[in-house]
């Protein structure tokens, strides 16, 4: 299993590890999300193993290691080269990303010493200390001598001549060795009789194994069913779920090995709910060892103006709607339904009274916020998205999300309501009468200061201020002469 531990980085980061492939399978992709990336650790458990790092620092990158015993990395590319940790950097100008990068891997033989018989093949496996899995295509093998016995790049031994010798597989920093013994064999030599395995399972798509038979000659491989598994010089691959035989012919020599394939893939999300703009990552497993195997399907969307899905099995979130995303390997397929939505701010009414306020949220959306009013002296909005309207006039308020978009809002800003009070009803006490007229005279001599909305009840003539002109028009109000002012 493939381990992530904790990032201190600034930047969003996409990793997507992956390794090279071994004697019966490939090792699978550990994949994790963008949001869990930007907080981890890289722990790469195997030689060579790989991990893409994508980063964005608004420019042109250039990489770096700090030991390159330990990791290398080439366009974001880190592989694990040596037992030990390194700091990878992503450098933009003055900017910059650290990924530290901790390898550690080891290895050992199934068997340490091995017992073969002239004229036959056994078969060694290199296997990881992590995962228990043969990686033999990761090892550089060798024998100590070739006249006793031989190794291909398989970890396949073939015995040559009675002796000992010392069947070593190599892989960065580790070395493991198996003792041979080679005998003469005391019997005549079935030659009818294959390598084993005389049954060979396959539990996943695409999984390998190296067959091989002890003629001496050209041999001719066959498969009875190629939709279950093909075979290309002892090299069957499983394709279909099913049974298939796979035949060597050499002349009138003929060894037949029984294939069994069966796998299944499912994804853990059946529907998911993404905001436009945002990313997830879907994981494709296997029925088997619940392992991911995102490399091993196809990948297809849809709808690709909806949602965009990658070969990684990346989702992206285009615009509003719903869409499947269906992985498919081999027999097996999974259908994810995922509905993209968008961030919309919410507001109870896009007018707003002068000298009141009003709080904005932000649905389907969770992230931070960075609120900017266009014209302040109109609509002012603090951090946490409270606007408040200054004066009448219209503004747009913003809301900048964090993953790059931008919604806005209109703002009207209105004229604060004002109290109801009755025109000539200087003293406000609900009627017209002789104290009105009092009032008004009083606040001309300066005896009394109104209210400003004693001032408005008073201005019956609409002059802009009390004056004894509006004293007169009362009076006459009062008396009949005037029905109306």
């Amino acid at each position: 299993m493939y381990l992530c531990k904790r990032i201190c980085a600034s930047v969003l980061a996409v990793l997507l590890i992956s390794s090279g492939s071994y004697l019966y399978q490939d090792v699978p992709d550990f994949i994790v999300s963008a949001e869990e990336t930007a907080q981890q650790i890289l722990e790469l458990t195997e030689y060579t193993q790989t991990a893409t790092l994508g980063i964005d620092l608004g420019g042109e990158l250039t990489w770096l290691s700090s030991d390159t015993s330990v990791a290398t990395v080439e366009n974001g590319l880190v592989t694990a080269v040596g037992n030990g940790s390194a700091m990878i950097y992503a450098v933009c100008g003055d900017r910059r990303a650290e990924i530290p990068v901790v390898v550690e891997y080891d290895y050992y033989f199934d068997k340490t010493e091995l017992t073969v018989e002239t004229g036959t093949q056994k078969q060694l496996s290199f296997c990881s200390v992590h995962t228990k899995e043969a990686y033999n295509k990761l090892a550089v093998w060798k024998s100590s001598d070739e006249s006793i016995a031989t190794v291909d790049e398989n970890g396949i031994i073939t015995a040559i001549s009675a002796g000992t010798a010392e069947i070593t597989a190599t892989a960065g920093d580790v070395t493991v060795t198996c003792v041979i013994t080679c005998e003469e064999s005391q019997k005549e030599t079935d030659t009818s009789e294959e390598v084993k395995p005389e049954v060979l399972k396959f539990t996943e798509y695409t999984e390998t194994a190296q067959l091989g038979v002890n003629y001496e000659g050209d041999v001719v491989w066959t498969s009875s069913n190629p939709d279950v598994a093909t075979v290309k010089d002892g090299l069957v691959t499983a394709v279909g779920n099913g049974s298939a035989v796979i035949t060597a012919v050499c002349g009138d020599k003929k060894a037949e090995t029984l294939v069994e394939v069966e796998y299944g893939y499912y994804l853990k999300q059946t529907e998911i709910s993404l905001i436009s703009g945002t990313q997830n990552q879907l994981a494709f497993t296997s029925a088997n060892n619940q392992k991911v195997y995102n490399q091993l399907a196809v990948w297809t969307s849809s709808d690709e103006s909806i949602v965009k899905v990658d070969e990684a099995g990346i989702i992206t979130g285009i615009s509003e709607g719903t869409a499947q995303i269906t992985a498919t390997a081999g027999d097996a397929s999974s259908v994810c339904t995922v509905t993209v939505v968008s961030p919309e701010i919410l507001v109870k009414s896009t007018e707003l009274p002068e000298g009141t306020s009003m709080e904005l949220s932000i649905s389907n959306y969770d992230g931070s916020v960075s609120w900017v009013s266009s014209d302040a002296k109109i609509v002012t909005v603090s951090e946490n998205g409270t606007i408040t309207g200054v004066k009448t006039g219209t503004a747009t308020v913003y809301a900048m999300l964090e993953n790059g978009k931008t919604i806005s809002v209109n703002v009207t800003v209105i004229p604060a309501e004002e109290e109801a009070f009755l025109l000539g009803d200087a003293n406000l006490d609900g009627g017209i009468d002789i104290l009105d007229v009092i009032t008004v005279n009083k606040a001309i001599l300066g005896k009394e200061e109104l209210t400003a909305l004693q001032a408005k009840a008073s201005d019956v003539n609409f002059s802009g201020v009390p004056d004894s002109s509006d004293a007169l028009m009362i009076m006459k109000y009062i008396v009949g002469l005037v029905k109306e002012f």
